[in-house]
């Protein structure tokens, strides 16, 4: 199995929970008018993410490499959850034009960048100071750094972003047209 770097790791399971809005298409029940049926989709697949738990993260994480985690004796669901702690959106309006349709979400989240550069900064701190690591081996700074790092992102702040999905309607159901990975860059950043 290909090893990926953490940040790697991180951006795809956050995507594989966001596409599921990339898989998902959405058809108008009888009475329903577009704007609310393209709601009912994003709440749907947003909320796949904002009450992830701990077996939907262990399900998206039996397939990945977690050797990395493992090193720092972090439990991957653990920092996952942590990583999401937080997030939350409101869907602001959809604005249907024909067959084509734009719905406006505010998302609150976790940025990505803060969470790596906390993180990094308390680590460097850590190993900046010798009487810390004095007389540890490898693998105890290892685990300290792994510990380190997770208060970091627990006390990370949450953001507030705005994004824009594309939704075509084909054949009577709308489907989103936006990648995880488009979603993941702009709301995470």
């Amino acid at each position: 199995m290909k090893k990926r770097s953490l940040r790697a790791l991180v951006c795809s399971l956050v995507a594989v929970l966001a596409v599921a809005c990339g898989l998902a298409v959405t058809a108008c029940s009888p009475g329903q008018s577009d704007e609310d049926a393209i709601k009912q989709d994003l709440a749907a697949n947003l909320d796949e993410i904002k009450n992830a738990d701990e077996d939907a993260v262990q399900d998206l994480l039996a397939n990945e490499d977690t050797s990395m985690f493992e090193q720092l004796g972090v439990d991957p669901t653990e920092f996952f959850s942590a990583m999401l702690d937080g997030f939350d959106y409101t869907i602001d309006s959809v604005t249907v034009d024909g067959d084509t349709a734009t719905a406006s979400v505010s998302v609150t989240c976790k940025s990505m960048s803060t969470m790596q550069s906390d993180a990094m900064s308390a680590v460097y701190a850590l190993m900046d100071d010798p009487t810390e690591i004095a007389g540890m081996s490898e693998d105890e700074i290892m685990q300290l750094a792994g510990q380190t790092m997770m208060e970091a992102i627990k006390g990370s702040e949450t953001h507030e972003s705005a994004y824009e999905f594309t939704y075509e309607k084909v054949d009577g159901t709308w489907t989103i047209q936006d990648s995880g990975d488009e979603f993941m860059s702009a709301v995470f950043a």
